[in-house]
C-alpha cells in the first residue's frame, strides 16, 4: 500500500508548474437563458472550512470573478442562499487568506469544488467536478464520475450503496437530499473510507502548496494556483487509471 501511496504521490506532484486551461467565455451565446437558482444551501469540509468563499462559477475557470453570486460560510462551514445558474459549479476559496480549517486553526489557502446541485464541497466533490468539466474523460453526469473516482480510490463499496458524494458528508457521516435535510448513514465505515480519501487528496494538496510556496514565496494567488495545478493532476491520474481499470487501494 505504501508503494502505492507514494506511486501516486509523485505522479500527482511532479508537473504542478503546468499552466491552467483557461475556462469558456462567459457571455456566450446559448439556446436558453440559465436555470436561476434563488436559494442553495451546503458545506464545505476538508475540516469543516469557516469564512470561506463559496461562489457559483459561472464561467467555469475555478476563480472569483466580479459579478459572480458567492455567500461566506459560518463557523461550522455552512452555507446557505447561493445563487446564479443552477447548472454551473460550485467553487469554495480562501477568501483571500481569511478562511480558516476549524480541524487544524490552519488558514485554509486551497480550491474546493463539486457539481452543479452539490450540497457538500470537499476534496472528493473536486475530483468528481473536474472530471466533469474535462472534455476529454467521456464523463458528462455526477453518477459516472463518483463512479470514476470510487474505482480508482477503492471506494466501490460507498457508490455500491447508493452514496452519492456530492450529498455525503462523511465527516458528519450523513448524507443530504435536495432540500437539505440530512440522514444519518447505517455502516459508519463507507464514511470512514470516503474521508480517508479525502484526507489523502487533501493532503497531496497542502504538501504541494506548501512546497511551492517555500520555492517562490508565494501569496494566497499563488497557493490557490498551485492548489488548481495539483487538483488537475490528480484528476488526470483518475482518468488515466480508471481508463486502464487501475485500482487505489486504501486499506
Amino acid at each position: 500500500t505504501l508503494d502505492v501511496l507514494s506511486k501516486i504521490t509523485l505522479e500527482v506532484m511532479a508537473p504542478v508548474d503546468k499552466p491552467l486551461p483557461p475556462g469558456p467565455i462567459i457571455g456566450a451565446a446559448t439556446a436558453t437563458e440559465p436555470e436561476v437558482v434563488v436559494s442553495e444551501s451546503g458545506i464545505v469540509a476538508d475540516g469543516y472550512i469557516s469564512g470561506a468563499r463559496v461562489f457559483r462559477d459561472e464561467n467555469e475557470n475555478e476563480t472569483f470573478d466580479a459579478g459572480e453570486n458567492f455567500v461566506i460560510t459560518n463557523a461550522a462551514g455552512e452555507f446557505a442562499g447561493l445563487g446564479g445558474s443552477a447548472n454551473k459549479p460550485i467553487v469554495a476559496d480562501g477568501n483571500n487568506g481569511t478562511a480558516v480549517d476549524t480541524s487544524t486553526g490552519s488558514v485554509f489557502n486551497a480550491v474546493l469544488s463539486a457539481p452543479a446541485g452539490s450540497k457538500v464541497v470537499n476534496p472528493v466533490t473536486t475530483i468528481v467536478n473536474e472530471l466533469m468539466q474535462d472534455s476529454t474523460s467521456g464523463v458528462t453526469t455526477v453518477a459516472e464520475a463518483n463512479l470514476e473516482v470510487a474505482q480508482v480510490f477503492g471506494m466501490e463499496a460507498v457508490t455500491s450503496a447508493g452514496i452519492d458524494f456530492t450529498k455525503f458528508d462523511p465527516i458528519s457521516k450523513k448524507t443530504f437530499s435536495d432540500d437539505g435535510t440530512s440522514t444519518a448513514i447505517a455502516d459508519n465505515n463507507l464514511a470512514d473510507i470516503t474521508q480517508g480519501v479525502a484526507t489523502f487528496v487533501a493532503n497531496l494538496i497542502v504538501s504541494g502548496a506548501a512546497e511551492k510556496s517555500r520555492e517562490a514565496g508565494g501569496d494566497a494567488a499563488v497557493l490557490a494556483n498551485t492548489t488548481k495545478a495539483i487538483i488537475g493532476n490528480i484528476k488526470d491520474m483518475v482518468k488515466t487509471k480508471s481508463t486502464a481499470s487501475a485500482q487505489f487501494d486504501n486499506n
